[in-house]
């Protein structure tokens, strides 16, 4: 599903990665750790057209990245946020039916669909509820349901739980596998937090030193 060979990264005069090779075949789940400024969250703005390699070559779904409409790109992705990014305000089905109408889906199955990921997430019922009135964790599922609208089999999640308490990042982690599994999903995710991963095991990589090692 995403391929990263030989890339190379570079922001003014420091290079971010160095030749890289990253391997994330479809249905997989992975991590991706390393220290703060190593390069962690470079990996989500290649896949999502944020910024560029100056040498290498990245693949999404078996085809060149450049092959890829940006705006055909970003609708086959879903992306998972540190910070929640709901409007504050808009209700939680406002925030979730904006994206799903930024990738063309409206209608009476769009709104089954949301409010099938709402239940599944355990939001039923929360729909005309603002983002001030929902916890943190509770934000984050609302933030879920809106990156899984349109269906992706992709998802990318930069540190999705580095706002969160331990225990309720341990109840969106959870969530998040439970999801890629019953979804299909290929999924992306960026952490600095050890002890969840050991908890949630999966593939690890490690960025460092602009190299991209299997962990």
């Amino acid at each position: 599903m995403i391929r990263l060979t030989g890339v190379t990264v570079r922001y003014g005069r420091r290079t971010v990665l160095d030749e890289a090779d990253f391997h994330l075949p479809e249905g997989g789940v992975a991590y991706v750790t390393g220290r703060s400024g190593a390069g962690k969250s470079t990996l989500i703005k290649l896949i999502t057209r944020e910024t560029s390699a100056v040498g290498g070559e990245v693949r999404v779904a078996g085809r060149p990245l450049d092959e890829w409409k940006k705006h055909h790109l970003r609708r086959r992705i879903g992306i998972l946020f540190q910070a929640y990014e709901l409007l504050e305000r808009k209700t939680v089905r406002e925030n979730i039916a904006l994206a799903a109408q930024v990738r063309g889906l409206y209608g009476a199955d769009t709104e089954r669909h949301m409010r099938r990921l709402l239940a599944r997430v355990g939001l039923e019922g929360r729909e005309r509820e603002y983002p001030g009135e929902l916890s943190g964790g509770e934000q984050q599922r609302v933030a879920v349901v809106r990156a899984l609208m349109g269906q992706p089999k992709l998802v990318l999640a930069d540190e999705p739980t580095g706002n969160l308490d331990g225990e309720t990042a341990g109840e969106v982690m959870g969530l998040l596998h439970e999801l890629q599994r019953e979804e299909g999903l290929t999924m992306l995710i960026v952490s600095h937090d050890r002890e969840l991963m050991a908890r949630f095991p999966a593939a690890c990589w490690e960025v460092a030193d602009g190299k991209v090692r299997s962990g």
